[in-house]
């Protein structure tokens, strides 16, 4: 009786994790150390772009799915993973499908079974984060954008240049080039910044630091790591340098700090 109390259990258990992985879009894989071969769920398969009819290995999802910028990061990670057979940090990755429409997917992996106190087998979820880094790709559009017409310059066509480098070349979509526009044309009326003695500004010395690395398209973490600090305490200095400016957001920060003069 408590067997099958017990297999219900367990089957009621399958059932749940295979729903809940199936709402956020989730998918899993088993990776088997010893032949190096993956078993993956449809979901996983069709966020890799695998075929169904295939088991492929680790090496063959490396050569055909990880974007080519990532390729000898991903070789070091599975070469480390069959040494030590140990978890892998939560990382993310550009894969490419047979479209080569490129997106991004968190990676979750670590050792499930085991023979004696080595791993033979390692289980893992991946999931499709493309929007974000859309939106964190458009966002440091936006501000490059937005810092340049700062300048002062009111060049719109440098302005939307600085874009596109910032989004590594892509073409800016038409609502972008309307925003920068626009944009341009209310601050043509702003005068002109005025250079702001050190003791008048509302900013600290280390929150007008921490812009300062903005403006020149310091992203959360690589202020952190270049003041050593937790990218946490960076957020917080950004919310006090919003709440000093009275603006909502980083491009806004950079845009107001520019105008003042408490940035270069």
């Amino acid at each position: 009786m408590n067997g099958q109390s017990g297999q219900r259990d367990q089957g009621a258990v399958d059932l749940l994790l295979e729903t809940a992985t199936t709402l956020a879009g989730i998918g899993t894989f088993c990776w088997d150390l010893a032949t190096d071969e993956m078993r993956i769920s449809d979901r996983a398969r069709t966020l890799l772009g695998l075929p169904g009819d295939r088991t492929p290995t680790t090496q063959q999802v490396i050569d055909t799915v990880v974007h080519p910028d990532q390729r000898d990061r991903a070789q070091e990670v599975r070469d480390y993973s069959l040494s030590t057979g140990t978890a892998v940090p939560a990382s993310e990755w550009l894969v490419l499908d047979p479209e080569e429409n490129v997106r991004w997917v968190a990676l979750h992996m670590a050792p499930a079974t085991f023979a004696g106190s080595r791993a033979t087998e390692m289980v893992g979820s991946l999931q499709d984060v493309t929007a974000r880094h859309d939106w964190v790709s458009e966002r440091e559009i936006y501000l490059a954008a937005f810092t340049a017409l700062a300048e002062g310059s009111r060049d719109v066509e440098a302005a939307l240049i600085a874009g596109i480098e910032a989004g590594g070349g892509r073409p800016l979509r038409p609502q972008m080039v309307e925003t920068v526009r626009t944009v341009a044309a209310q601050m043509g009326s702003m005068p002109r910044r005025v250079r702001i003695v050190s003791g008048d500004s509302p900013l600290t010395p280390r929150e007008t630091e921490v812009l300062q690395m903005a403006s020149h398209g310091g992203s959360s973490a690589a202020i952190a790591g270049r003041l050593v600090v937790s990218t946490s305490t960076v957020k917080t200095h950004f919310e006090h340098i919003y709440a000093k400016l009275g603006v909502a957001d980083r491009a806004g920060a950079v845009a107001e700090g520019l105008r003042r003069g408490l940035i270069d």
